[in-house]
């Protein structure tokens, strides 16, 4: 059974909320995310998984890509902010025995999404087009990609 996942973009002024990550001797950037829980809605997956990583409320607006191999799907979503510090994020990620690298929560702007190594580049490909073409509001077609 394939791994289920969601992901969350989120655009705060003009900067858009992504995880700083150090692991493996690599350093990247990625949205914030991760596993669906027990019999869990996507949308409250995602909307939990903004609020462990980054401490701030948001809420699904619409699907935007998705994302498959032979073991995992993820599903992300174009979220609205709604409230809370942005950077409070209490979530295992944080945990100093999980022992598997760094993570920081980091707002980057816009016009510097070209210039970070964001993972997956096939989304950051798809990301920058959807802006250029659509801005925050990205595209209303669910792009599909591996």
């Amino acid at each position: 059974m394939k791994r289920i996942s969601t992901r969350g973009i989120i655009f705060i002024d003009d900067a858009i909320a992504l995880i700083y990550r150090e692991k493996n001797g690599q350093q990247y950037y990625t949205l914030p995310g991760g596993g669906l829980e027990e019999d869990e809605l996507l949308t409250d997956g995602v909307a939990r998984e903004i609020f462990e990583e980054f401490g701030i409320n948001a809420k699904a607006k619409k699907l935007s890509y998705v994302y498959s191999d032979e073991n995992s799907i993820a599903y992300y979503f174009l979220c609205d902010y709604v409230d809370g510090d942005f950077g409070t994020g209490q979530g295992e990620e944080y945990s100093p025995e999980r022992n598997s690298g760094f993570y920081e929560p980091r707002l980057i702007k816009i016009e510097d999404i070209k210039n970070i190594s964001l993972k997956p580049d096939k989304l950051k490909e798809m990301l920058i087009e959807d802006i250029l073409l659509h801005n925050k509001s990205l595209s209303d077609c669910i792009k599909f990609f591996n």
